[in-house]
């Protein structure tokens, strides 16, 4: 005998199995098609100078690279870090991976260029303290430095004292979080290591 209550059961199983492929599918489809869609995008941003910023070195979001105008303080530039083989701080974040790596950039050692603020030029006053970077006698926000790192482990930081700016080099820092990686611990860059300036186009 037939029964009939085993074969919709059946067919009702097999109705949610190939649903549920069919969900998958499409789900993996949509997926792709973003992803294709995503990169065609990113693809015209970096024709038009625009990037994502995802390091934490500036607030994340989209950024257009530009010129470097005449060198001032508050100016957001594009830069490799500094050379690892003169700042022993460098050596440091290299050792501890506190630094993003990437092929084809055009920083040593394939290091990721990131963004800062311009703190200082040639020619101005600053005083760096374990309180922070104070230049021309005005102290910066959010510039402590911070002699350990989360884990307990002993941050190098740049020699404590009054710094005149050299032609040719400027001070950087990033005040978007207290545990900024910028001059304070590696002390100030040549202009050498600047890429572009970088305006904000959207961030967040």
């Amino acid at each position: 005998m037939i029964d009939i209550e085993k074969i919709r059961e059946s067919l009702a199983l097999t109705s949610e199995r190939d649903l549920r492929r069919e969900r998958a599918l499409a789900n993996a489809i949509y997926a792709v098609s973003a992803l294709a869609l995503l990169g065609t995008a990113v693809g015209a941003l970096k024709e038009s100078g625009v990037f994502l910023n995802i390091t934490p070195s500036m607030p994340l979001g989209l950024y257009r690279e530009e010129a470097l105008p005449p060198l001032r303080a508050g100016m957001i530039v594009l830069l490799c870090p500094p050379s690892f083989s003169t700042s022993h701080a460098m050596r440091q974040a290299i050792r501890r991976h506190w630094l993003q790596t990437e092929a084809g950039s055009p920083c040593q050692n394939r290091l990721v260029p990131f963004l800062k603020r311009i703190a200082a030029v040639p020619g101005q006053q600053v005083k760096l303290s374990m309180t922070g970077i104070s230049v021309d006698g005005h102290m910066l926000p959010a510039t402590a430095i911070k002699a350990r790192s989360k884990a307990g482990r002993p941050i190098i930081h740049y020699p404590l004292g009054r710094y005149t700016v050299r032609p040719g080099h400027v001070w950087l820092t990033d005040n978007s979080s207290p545990w900024a990686y910028d001059s304070r611990y590696w002390g100030p860059v040549t202009t050498g290591h600047l890429l572009a300036a970088a305006r904000p186009v959207l961030t967040w």
